[in-house]
C-alpha cells in the first residue's frame, strides 16, 4: 500500500481522492486545502465512505506530513491545484522525499518544467503527469489501428472542444483546453509538431489578466483572455492538425478526426456508446466520355472500431504505483512528455500574443 494525500479539494481534487479511497494499492491519508469549505464538502461527499474518518483535513501539505506518524509517513502525494500553484507544491513535496503524480499541464513555463524534472531526478522520485486522455481505452484503441495502416498515408487531422461554461479567470481557453488534443495526436501520430499559429477572440474577460506575467513563458496579452481559438499543429512528417477551442458555444463538441487516403477515424468523446469509428472512403476515377466527375467517391458505413472498457484515472493511478515500485515512469506520463506539451502551448500563446504567426518549438 502506498500512503498518500491529495493535494487541492476542487473538481479534479475531488475525482482523485475517489480513487484514492477506492484504489487497492492507495491508503489516503490526508486531503489538503487552505479552503475550509473545499473540505467540507469532501466530507459531506465521503463521509459515509469507510476509513474516511482516518483521514486527516490539512490547510497544508506540510502539516499533512507532519501529522503522520514516525513510523507510517506518507510516500506520495497528489497535486490537483491549478498550474500556477504546481511549481511551488510539487518541488516542496520531491523535496520532501515523496513521489509525485500532478495533474497537467506540469508547469506555466518549459523552465519551471525542467525544474521540477531535475528535482525527482535529483531526489530518485517519481514525477508523474496525469495526461488522461492518454490511458483512454478509445485513444489506445486508435493508435493501434492508425499503427495496423488502416488509414494508409495520413493527410491531415481537426479537433473540437467547445462548450458554454465553465470559464477560467487564471488562463486563457487555449491553455485549459488544447493540451488534451495536443496529447491524442501527438500520441496517435507518433510524432511531435515543429512549429504552431494560433489565433484567438475575446469575449467575456477583455482587459488585462490577473495572473502575473512572471508565472508564463509569454506576457499575457493586454486585451485581456481569449475565449476562442483556432490552432495549427505543423508535425515533422508534414502532417497539419487544426483544433478550434471555445468556452462560449453553446454547441458542446468533444471531437477528434484524422484522415489519411483509405478514410477517416473519428473519436467523439460525448457518444459513449460508440466513441471511435473509422469511415472508410477511397475515390474512383469517373469515366468523362460517360458525363461522370472525374473523381468519384466511395465512402463506407460507419464501422465501430472495439475498445477496452477503462476508467482513465485508474489507469494514470496504476500507472503511478507501478512506476513507485519499479522506479520508472511509463512514458505516457513522463516529464519530458510534460514539459514537451508545455513547449506546444507556450510557442502557441506567443503566436497568438503576435496575431497568428508561425511559431517555431523547440
Amino acid at each position: 500500500m502506498v500512503r498518500i494525500a491529495v493535494v487541492g479539494a476542487g473538481r479534479w481534487g475531488t475525482h482523485w481522492t475517489r480513487i484514492g479511497l477506492e484504489h487497492p494499492e492507495f491508503q489516503l491519508e490526508a486531503v489538503v486545502d487552505p479552503i475550509a469549505a473545499s473540505l467540507d464538502r469532501m466530507t459531506e461527499r465521503y463521509g459515509s465512505r469507510p476509513h474516511w474518518q482516518d483521514v486527516k483535513l490539512c490547510p497544508s501539505l506540510a502539516e499533512a506530513i507532519a501529522a503522520q506518524p514516525d513510523n507510517q509517513p506518507l510516500e506520495a502525494v497528489i497535486v490537483a491545484t491549478p498550474a500556477v500553484d504546481h511549481l511551488e507544491t510539487v518541488s516542496f513535496a520531491l523535496e520532501q522525499g515523496l513521489h509525485v503524480l500532478v495533474e497537467k499541464p506540469v508547469t506555466m513555463t518549459v523552465a519551471d518544467g525542467e525544474k521540477l524534472a531535475a528535482i525527482a531526478q535529483a531526489q530518485q522520485k517519481i514525477l508523474c503527469i496525469d495526461h488522461t486522455y492518454l490511458f483512454n481505452g478509445a485513444v489506445a484503441a486508435g493508435k493501434e489501428f492508425i499503427g495496423a495502416g488502416n488509414l494508409q498515408t495520413l493527410r491531415y487531422g481537426y479537433a473540437t472542444r467547445t462548450h458554454f461554461a465553465p470559464v477560467r479567470q487564471d488562463v486563457d481557453v487555449l491553455w485549459d483546453l488544447v493540451i488534451h488534443d495536443i496529447c491524442i495526436f501527438n500520441h496517435w501520430l507518433d510524432d511531435f509538431p515543429t512549429a504552431v499559429a494560433a489565433r484567438g477572440m475575446i469575449w467575456l474577460q477583455p482587459g488585462e489578466s490577473d495572473q502575473p506575467a512572471a508565472t508564463h513563458d509569454y506576457p499575457m496579452p493586454a486585451n485581456g483572455l481569449a475565449d476562442q481559438t483556432w490552432l495549427i499543429l505543423r508535425y515533422r512528417s508534414g502532417v497539419e492538425i487544426t483544433v478550434h477551442l471555445c468556452w462560449s458555444n453553446p454547441d458542446k463538441q468533444r471531437r477528434l478526426v484524422l484522415v489519411g487516403d483509405r478514410g477517416a477515424l473519428v473519436f467523439d468523446d460525448l457518444r459513449a456508446d460508440q466513441p471511435l469509428t473509422f469511415l472508410g472512403s477511397e475515390w474512383k476515377q469517373g469515366d468523362r466520355n460517360q458525363g461522370q466527375p472525374l473523381f468519384l467517391p466511395e465512402v463506407d458505413e460507419p464501422q465501430s472500431v472495439a475498445i477496452e472498457e477503462v476508467e482513465p484515472l485508474q489507469a494514470v493511478a496504476d500507472c503511478f504505483v507501478e512506476a513507485i515500485a519499479m522506479g520508472k515512469i511509463d512514458p505516457r506520463s513522463s516529464a519530458e512528455t510534460g514539459v514537451g506539451l508545455v513547449k506546444v502551448l507556450a510557442a502557441a500563446s506567443r503566436s497568438l500574443c503576435k496575431g497568428g504567426t508561425w511559431e517555431s518549438i523547440t
